[in-house]
């Protein structure tokens, strides 16, 4: 498998608080989201959990508003 320069400028997951900043909500509110499975995360050992920048990515296009 080759890895491309361009895909190691963007990280693969990222910590709560970046998600957070990402998808403009608080922090409590992303706990809120992803403990009921609104927003999926990845658990990384027992206490890391990060977020795909990816899923977050398609979260907001799959709900975006369509403006007429």
């Amino acid at each position: 498998m080759t890895v491309s320069n361009s895909s190691l400028e963007q990280p693969l997951l990222i910590c709560s608080s970046d998600a957070a900043k990402l998808l403009s909500i608080s922090e409590k509110n992303l706990w809120t989201l992803t403990k009921q499975g609104i927003i999926p995360a990845v658990r990384i050992g027992v206490r890391s959990i990060r977020y795909s920048v990816v899923v977050l990515q398609d979260l907001i296009a799959k709900n975006a508003l369509a403006t007429a």
